[in-house]
């Protein structure tokens, strides 16, 4: 009989809420079918809070999935990557003696954790892209174009071209890489598109809009995110809807927010600035009337697919934002299911924002995007899919 056992590899860590959303609500559907190793690398600050380990703890086990995680290093950053790459190469092949069905690498760090088990018994795996990290680096300032972005790249090459399938999260990220020279050989059969997903059970549907009108800004301000942008928009909307409100939920970028708001004039009389648990989410969305993010344009945002756009419209929350990021533009073209900005941010936008109150049926639209692009259920069923193929070759 053929092995059902399969080794999911993140070097995000499960008790942080990303990985809880993105990672553990996937696995707890798979496990039902699959035999499921999770190895993950925590922050030290986590593993620290013993309450967390034990809530992860005990869902994986409630789930049946056997967690294995390790402590994140970040300095010096290459150094310490390397060194968890090296820890995770002695876990992987400890795990691989028991015979592997697959294994799936979330992104690039964790590709280069699993390629032992590739090497040595001829697992299968997936890589599971996320993005252009390389890219995403150089476009968040953090790396210049030299020897370590040229080194990434090459890897990105190997990566694509040594995993059984790659998995995306945006339709447009592989119309690219099917344009690189160093994947000429590829075939479109080759790639899954499995965008990022939210439970929409777990959200409930605001039918009407919330009033006064509220702008909900979740999530990362800087990086590759125009937070000044979104700003400049509410400035411009307080002009013909005083009362209008910013909400603001942001775990760790207060200070440079607050320098933001104040350079941009705009007082804190109707913002709400806090921290919020991830289980807490779904409740502070039904208070949004918009969500509300500008992702600057970016060469590497032809390969995301922003969490927070299904998030908020799994509510009915209509989307504002900016144009060319991913399939963000399809989708919401496609449902009419909000507003797309150009790079300026004039009165025009802001009226067009205002007609959408008089649309009785666009939270509706929104809603069903989410259960009809975005549900949990059809990524599982994609992800099971790719899984039964690679498990069932000789």
């Amino acid at each position: 009989m053929k092995s059902r056992k399969i080794l999911y590899i993140s070097y995000d860590g499960m008790c942080e809420p990303l990985g809880q959303s993105q990672v553990l609500s996937y696995l707890s559907r798979l496990a039902e079918n699959w035999d499921v190793e999770l190895l993950s690398f925590e922050k030290p600050s986590d593993i620290k809070n013993s309450e967390k380990v034990k809530f992860v703890d005990s869902l994986c086990k409630e789930k049946g999935i056997r967690w294995h995680y390790r402590a994140y290093h970040k300095w010096p950053s290459l150094l310490a990557t390397l060194y968890d790459v090296f820890v995770a190469w002695i876990c992987v092949l400890k795990l691989g003696r028991s015979g592997l069905a697959l294994v799936h690498s979330r992104s690039y760090v964790p590709m280069l954790m699993g390629l032992p088990l590739k090497w040595f018994y001829k697992t299968p795996i997936v890589f599971d892209m996320r993005g252009f990290w390389a890219d995403e680096k150089v476009d968040a300032g953090t790396w210049k174009k030299g020897l370590l972005y040229s080194l990434v790249k090459k890897l990105e090459s190997y990566f694509v071209n040594t995993a059984d399938h790659i998995i995306s999260l945006t339709e447009t990220a592989v119309d690219e890489i099917l344009t690189w020279e160093s994947a000429s050989k590829l075939s479109k059969d080759k790639f899954s598109v499995v965008s990022t997903c939210v439970a929409a059970d777990k959200f409930k549907w605001v039918e009407d809009f919330p009033e006064p009108i509220c702008l909900g800004c979740v999530g990362g301000v800087q990086l590759w995110y125009d937070f000044p942008r979104v700003l400049d928009l509410y400035n411009l909307l307080l002009k013909v809807q005083p009362e209008a409100k910013l909400h603001i939920v942001n775990q760790s970028e207060h200070e440079y927010i607050k320098e933001c708001l104040s350079d941009a004039g705009v007082s804190m009389e109707n913002v709400v600035l806090e921290s919020r648990e991830h289980s807490e989410m779904a409740a502070v969305y039904e208070n949004f009337s918009f969500g509300v993010f500008f992702i600057r344009d970016y060469y590497s945002k032809k390969a995301s697919m922003p969490t927070k756009l299904a998030e908020f419209m799994a509510t009915g929350t209509p989307v504002i934002t900016g144009k060319g990021i991913g399939d963000v533009d399809r989708y919401i073209e496609n449902y009419d299911a909000g507003v797309l900005l150009d790079q300026k941010v004039d009165e025009a936008g802001v009226q067009e924002i205002i007609g959408l109150l008089s649309d009785t049926e666009i939270r509706q639209r929104c809603r069903n995007m989410v259960v009809e692009e975005f549900s949990l259920d059809k990524a599982i069923q994609s992800i099971d899919s790719i899984y039964s193929h690679l498990a069932s070759q000789d």
